[in-house]
């Protein structure tokens, strides 16, 4: 196993998950009625921040998640629905991680990564009532897969209509 493997996996195993809480949100309905068309686009950006508190025995990020749903038109998209969120993920080291370069990075690996992960589920959960709450057909966010994410992110998240609204 290659040292940042071995750091990575000390990171792994020493992080414990402090807390998750949503921070910030947002949503907007326009067009409610093209919902009901075929062509419906989801857009998913995310972006995370992250800082390491002194003593290098906790971290806490931020995890933006903005969501855009859009209909297919012959000559233009029409703007539907969006929602944005912020999540605080809090991570506690009771083994305080060691300074070391190999480290730093693993820490970098895992807070570039972890947060988003631990707040989909949460993410997941807001997006199914923002729309229901809207009166929309819910919208159910696929199971996020390492990988498989970045991939998809990059192309635009398309998905059926539930209609049984």
């Amino acid at each position: 196993m290659t040292a940042i493997k071995e750091r990575f996996a000390e990171v792994v195993r020493n992080a414990e998950l402090k807390s998750i809480a949503a921070i910030k949100f947002s949503s907007e309905v326009k067009n409610r009625s093209e919902f009901e068309r075929a062509d419906i686009v989801v857009d998913l950006r995310d972006r995370t921040r992250w800082t390491i508190e002194s003593g290098r025995d906790s971290t806490n990020a931020e995890v933006d998640f903005e969501l855009k749903i859009t209909s297919r038109g012959e000559d233009r998209d029409t703007f539907l629905f969006s929602a944005g969120i912020t999540y605080e993920v809090k991570y506690d080291f009771p083994t305080p991680l060691p300074e070391d370069k190999v480290t730093s990075e693993a820490l970098k690996l895992f807070m570039g990564n972890n947060p988003r992960y631990n707040a989909w589920p949460f993410l997941r959960e807001y997006l199914n009532y923002a729309t229901a709450y809207a009166s929309l057909p819910p919208l159910t966010l696929p199971l996020l897969k390492p990988f498989a994410y970045e991939e998809k992110k990059q192309n635009r998240i398309e998905r059926s209509l539930n209609t049984s609204v």
